[in-house]
């Protein structure tokens, strides 16, 4: 028997399984016009945003954020589902820690963030959501760090998706 006569798939027609990230590997520029700054503690911020067309994943350019001074940031909200489960991802790369947050509008306030180790190569990373049952929306946002106020830290993000999927935890097949 061959390995592919052993595989196993799930399908639901309840789930597109369809990415929810408007522009997700920024082909149509940026999410912002302008970078944000997610740590404005004086009127001396040194960031800045911009497409990369050589470092990239997927598609002709990824996104660029850079912070030598204050934190660099930058975002798109989604609508979701409440009460349904999703998965987070994307890739990035960058010579100091890089980060996120995802921020719901629920009651409860539900929010996740990390700060994600350096990659001098591409890493993928996925996280997997539970949307409480209040939620419509999911605000995504992605940092540049500062370090030593000296230093221009650079983090680049790509191929971000947003997919609804099944919440089969605890399911035999």
């Amino acid at each position: 028997d061959s390995a592919a006569s052993y595989r196993w798939e799930y399908t639901n027609p309840n789930y597109s399984f369809l990415n929810l990230i408007p522009n997700p590997s920024f082909e149509a520029g940026l999410w912002r016009d302008s970078v944000g700054d997610c740590n404005n503690y004086d009127d001396n911020g040194l960031i800045k945003t911009i497409l990369n067309r050589k470092e990239k994943t997927d598609g002709a350019q990824s996104l660029q954020l850079e912070a030598t001074r204050h934190m660099a940031c930058t975002g798109v909200t989604v609508p979701v589902k409440g009460g349904s489960v999703y998965v987070f991802s994307c890739s990035y790369q960058g010579s100091r820690e890089a980060g996120y947050h995802l921020g719901l509008d629920s009651a409860t306030s539900s929010s996740l963030s990390e700060r994600l180790p350096a990659k001098k190569d591409w890493k993928q990373f996925t996280r997997t959501i539970r949307v409480p049952e209040d939620a419509s929306k999911l605000a995504i946002t992605m940092y540049a760090y500062e370090s030593d106020g000296v230093t221009n830290n650079i983090n680049r993000y790509d191929n971000f998706k947003l997919i609804e999927i099944p919440d089969i935890a605890d399911t035999y097949y």
